[in-house]
């Protein structure tokens, strides 16, 4: 069984954060709601976050379980990490539908304080602590499929990064947000190092190398790329990796659904909501992205568009 790192002393998740898109319960019911034998058991999004925690808290020593059962589930119910699809949609199921290639997304977002006003600010030690759970969260998923010291590979993604600049009034590609993208990278890279040589007790899983990079941790891969749609969606409508907001409204239609859904996304609905027009005008404005300018961010992250 796992032996987790301590989590850092910043953490400071705040409770759980309700669904404020339409769009993002309507992914959660056709996606990730459990259902069986055509009885529904996750009653609401708690639920969901409860089964998928205890269910990964059973890959680590018992006398551990509860602190970490409640730690990962603090990170889920404020929408810090999100897990693999697959283990969303089966963790404490019946089954098991996912397999020694995991990936989860950091949400840049989530660690804002104060958005869209003149005290926002990115609260580095709460991204890091949210990067160091999700990985020992796909770390307990894949010990609990992989057995034994068998080597799986993980990927580590961001969701949210537009968002976030939004929310900090920082606009795309511009030199605050490139920094940014770096602090991003940097501290999903620190949370690698800081799990890599944790304590583990002899059936700890092997975790093969790398995210391309000589200078790399060597114990996960770390992606910028918009590669989950679904889970960005989930969160409340979030941009996926690090591409630039959609600054026109989007028809949602989730498959099997019989509506239509006009979602902003969670920044620009977060602003109309608590700002006026003029400063939602200029957050459109300073979204707006050239190929170069998603060029620099990406090279920033480490990563090619």
């Amino acid at each position: 069984m796992q032996r987790l790192p301590s989590p850092s002393p910043a953490l400071a998740l705040p409770a759980g954060v309700p669904f404020s898109d339409p769009a993002s319960v309507d992914a959660w019911d056709a996606w990730f709601r459990w259902r069986e034998e055509g009885q529904l058991r996750d009653i609401s999004i708690d639920a969901t976050w409860q089964r998928v925690a205890i269910a990964l808290s059973k890959a680590v020593p018992p006398d551990e379980a509860p602190h970490w059962e409640q730690r990962l589930r603090a990170a889920l119910t404020s929408w810090c990490f999100l897990p693999d699809e697959r283990i969303l949609a089966t963790a404490g199921t019946r089954r098991i539908g996912w397999t020694r290639e995991l990936s989860g997304v950091i949400n840049v977002a989530a660690a804002v304080r104060y958005p869209l006003s003149p005290r926002s600010n990115w609260d580095a030690a709460a991204y890091f602590a949210s990067a160091q759970t999700g990985l020992c969260a796909l770390r307990c998923a894949a010990a609990l499929v992989s057995g034994p010291c068998a080597p799986v590979r993980l990927t580590l993604g961001v969701v949210g990064f537009a968002d976030a600049l939004a929310l900090l009034d920082i606009p795309y590609a511009s030199d605050r947000a490139i920094e940014l993208a770096r602090q991003v990278r940097e501290h999903i890279r620190r949370a690698v190092a800081s799990t890599r040589h944790a304590p583990a007790s002899a059936c700890a899983v092997a975790v093969e190398a790398d995210d391309g990079n000589a200078d790399s941790p060597g114990v996960i891969a770390v992606s910028g790329e918009p590669s989950h749609p679904r889970l960005a969606l989930l969160a409340n409508n979030l941009t996926d990796g690090l591409e630039p907001l959609n600054i026109t409204d989007q028809q949602v239609r989730i498959d099997g659904s019989h509506r239509t859904l006009r979602s902003s996304g969670m920044a620009l609905e977060f602003a109309r909501r608590h700002s006026d027009a003029a400063h939602v005008k200029r957050l459109i404005e300073g979204a707006q992205a050239t190929l170069e300018g998603r060029r620099a961010i990406y090279l920033a992250f480490g990563a090619d568009t």
